[in-house]
């Protein structure tokens, strides 16, 4: 297991975001549409999406992205 580190600027977030990147490619299967999926996230941190100065941290969560990738699909398919 590796040791957790701080991001501490830009260039850790883009790095981050890089390796990030790449999950959505490993998805080959979309959800068939009118199928239920349950998601609930929580992460703890007490960022805010809409004003990450909030928590004084530069650095999205992962379940931020994961909420709005979830908003921009439902939108899609609205």
């Amino acid at each position: 297991m590796s040791d957790a580190t701080q991001i501490v600027g830009q260039a850790d977030i883009n790095a981050v975001q890089t390796a990030g990147s790449t999950i959505s490619s490993a998805v080959t299967v979309p959800v068939a549409p009118n199928t239920f999926t349950f998601w609930a996230g929580f992460d703890g941190t007490n960022n805010m999406s809409s004003n990450p100065a909030y928590s004084g941290d530069l650095q999205s969560t992962a379940i931020g992205a994961l909420h709005e990738e979830i908003t921009r699909a439902g939108a899609a398919n609205d």
